[in-house]
C-alpha cells in the first residue's frame, strides 16, 4: 500500500487595504459629461413624483461613482510632502544604522551620523515647503487656514465613540440596540411639545377652520406657484460647498455640479410634489446622528441630534418657504420680522389666521 502526502500550499495573497470613495475628491468635468450622455426622457415624462427622484437619484449616483476617486483608509493625507527622495534616503539611513549595530566602528557610525543629519533637515524642508504652500493657497479661507493650524496643533476633531449608554436603566452595548435607543429617545423628544398644544380632534379642527372662514370675503391666498429652472439654480447655487450627504448619499457639492438637463429634471419633480400636494417618501426620513454635549456618555439626555437631509428635500422646503414668506409680507404682517427669532412662532402664525 502507497500513501502519498501532501504538505498544504500556502499562497501568500496580497492584503487588501480597506478603500473609501472620497466625494471631495470630485471630478466635476468627467461628471457633468456622463450625465449630460444620460437621457432624462424618462424622468421628464413621469408623472409620479417619488418614480422621477429615484431615477434622477440613480443617474446621478451612477455618475458620481464613475467620477469620484477612491483612497486607502491607512493613507496619511498629512504626510503627502513624504516624497520618494525622502522614502529612498530613510531606507538608506536605515540600511547604515542597521550597519553600525551590527560593527560599532567610527567609520559606521560617522557615515550614519552624517545621512541622519542630512536626512532630518531635508524632512524639515520638505514638510516647511509643504506647509507654506497650503497657506498660500487657502490665505483667503479662513476655515481651511484654521484646519491646517488646529491640525499642526494636534486638536483635530475626533468622531464621538459611544460604547454603552443606559437603556431602560440597563446598560446596552449592542450598536444596534443603541441606534434604536436613540431613535427612540429623540423621536420622543417632539412630543412632549406636542402634549402642551389644546386638545383637538380631526373633525375638530375642520369646523373650527370652516367656521373662521364662513362668512368672510377671501381676498388673497397662499399659492404655491409652480417653480422655474432659475430658482432652483439660484437656491443650488447659494447652499455651502459641502461633502455631508443624507440617506440619498448625494452632498451639495454634487447638485452644485449638475448639467442644466438634470436641473429641469428637478423642476418636474418639484412641480408634481407642488400641484399634487406631496411631499416625497424619501423626504420625510434623514440620518441622524448624535452629538455628546456634556457629563456622561451613557446618559442620552446629554446627547443632541444632527439631522441630515436629503439636499433635494431642501431645495423644496426652501421653495415653499419663499412663497410663505411672500404671501406673509404682501398681506402686511406686521410681525412678521420678530417671528422669525420667535419661540413660538407657529403658534403665533395660527392665531393670526
Amino acid at each position: 500500500m502507497i500513501t502519498f502526502q501532501f504538505s498544504k500550499l500556502c499562497v501568500n495573497q496580497p492584503k487588501i487595504k480597506p478603500q473609501k470613495r472620497v466625494i471631495s475628491r470630485l471630478d466635476s468635468n468627467k461628471f457633468a459629461s456622463i450625465l449630460n450622455d444620460k437621457n432624462v426622457d424618462e424622468i421628464l415624462c413621469c408623472t409620479d413624483p417619488n418614480l422621477a427622484l429615484i431615477k434622477f437619484e440613480k443617474h446621478v449616483k451612477e455618475a458620481q461613482k464613475l467620477s469620484t476617486s477612491i483612497k486607502n483608509l491607512k493613507d496619511n493625507e498629512d504626510n503627502v510632502w513624504f516624497d520618494s527622495e525622502l522614502v529612498k534616503l530613510r531606507n538608506k539611513r536605515q540600511r547604515l544604522h542597521t550597519r553600525y549595530i551590527s560593527a560599532k566602528t567610527p567609520t559606521n557610525d560617522e557615515a550614519y551620523r552624517r545621512i541622519d543629519n542630512f536626512y532630518r533637515k531635508l524632512v524639515m524642508v520638505k514638510k516647511k515647503n509643504y506647509l507654506q504652500q497650503l497657506f498660500d493657497k487657502y490665505k483667503n479661507n479662513a476655515r481651511k487656514t484654521w484646519g491646517i493650524m488646529n491640525n499642526l496643533l494636534g486638536r483635530s476633531k475626533t468622531k464621538t465613540k459611544i460604547h454603552s449608554v443606559d437603556i431602560d436603566g440597563k446598560p446596552e452595548t449592542n450598536e444596534k440596540i443603541i441606534a434604536n435607543g436613540f431613535n427612540n429617545f429623540f423621536s420622543n423628544v417632539p412630543r412632549t411639545y406636542h402634549d402642551k398644544l389644546p386638545k383637538f380632534s380631526k373633525s375638530a379642527r375642520m369646523k373650527k377652520c370652516h367656521d373662521y372662514i364662513k362668512g368672510k370675503e377671501i381676498v388673497h391666498s397662499c399659492v404655491l406657484h409652480p417653480t422655474s429652472f432659475n430658482e432652483v439654480s439660484k437656491i443650488i447655487q447659494n447652499f455651502k460647498n459641502k461633502s455631508s450627504t443624507g440617506l440619498d448619499g448625494l452632498s451639495p457639492k454634487i447638485f452644485k455640479h449638475l448639467p442644466d438637463k438634470f436641473i429641469y429634471c428637478l423642476v418636474h419633480i418639484f412641480n408634481l410634489s407642488l400641484k399634487n400636494g406631496e411631499f416625497l417618501s424619501s423626504f420625510k426620513t434623514g440620518k441622524v446622528i448624535p452629538i455628546h454635549k456634556k457629563n456622561s456618555k451613557s446618559d442620552m439626555n446629554n446627547f443632541r441630534p444632527i439631522s441630515l437631509l436629503p439636499v433635494a428635500s431642501k431645495i423644496l422646503e426652501k421653495i415653499v418657504f419663499l412663497r410663505l414668506f411672500r404671501f406673509l409680507d404682501k398681506n402686511n404682517f406686521s410681525t412678521i420680522n420678530s417671528l422669525v427669532f420667535a419661540q413660538s412662532t407657529q403658534q403665533k402664525i395660527l392665531q393670526r389666521f
